[in-house]
């Protein structure tokens, strides 16, 4: 799928904002924790991936209530869920002047679509010796799934969940500097995350 960059100044997906706060202390610890100032940025695409699949548990995988919304909450408490994880990594690759971004698939609550759609929210990640960008979803890998980034094969896309148009789910080809406002709504108005997770999230990303 050809991707669709959404701002024109590839600078933007750079930015530093009250939700990808990438220049507060914890985040900065981090990135040097994760990050030998020797590696390319490839490696660095891939340790921050491995490092948001695998170390920062799914909401919706450990039941939790607990809703976290800037990067630096996600980091701290270790859990989030799809919209707070690609958050934490847009945080971590943009503190290293990697442009990330945000990218949506329209998928169904059940294997049929009878029980209505959720919008799910991955990474889109700008390869800049290619000059292309690459979806990357660091939602985490249970229950069968089985996302990867491939350092060898940049461009090589592999991810979560695979779009079945017949039964009405979507691939988006925009890349977003900022999650939209319809996505961050149930982060900032939901008290609860299995709450939000059940009744809240958007169905479109159409209003």
């Amino acid at each position: 799928m050809i991707l669709l960059q959404q701002n024109e100044n590839l600078a933007d997906y750079l930015e530093d904002t009250y939700f990808v706060n990438y220049s507060t202390v914890s985040l900065q610890q981090k990135a040097a924790q994760l990050f030998a100032p020797s590696i390319t940025d490839i490696d660095k695409i891939n340790d921050a991936y491995k490092f948001v699949r695998d170390s920062i548990h799914h909401s919706a995988d450990i039941n939790s209530h607990r809703i976290t919304k800037t990067a630096t909450e996600v980091l701290h408490y270790g859990e989030g869920m799809c919209y707070s994880k690609t958050i934490l990594f847009t945080a971590l690759l943009r503190s290293q002047g990697i442009h990330t971004g945000f990218c949506y698939q329209r998928l169904t609550r059940d294997d049929q679509g009878n029980m209505g759609y959720d919008i799910h929210a991955l990474n889109a990640v700008y390869i800049a010796d290619k000059k292309a960008w690459v979806r990357i979803d660091p939602r985490g890998n249970t229950n069968g799934r089985n996302a990867q980034f491939y350092p060898d094969d940049p461009l090589r896309e592999q991810l979560a969940y695979t779009v079945r148009t017949d039964i009405g789910e979507i691939d988006y080809p925009g890349v977003y500097t900022r999650h939209p406002v319809l996505v961050l709504y149930p982060l900032l108005h939901c008290k609860d995350c299995q709450e939000m997770m059940a009744a809240y999230l958007p169905d479109s990303l159409e209003d």
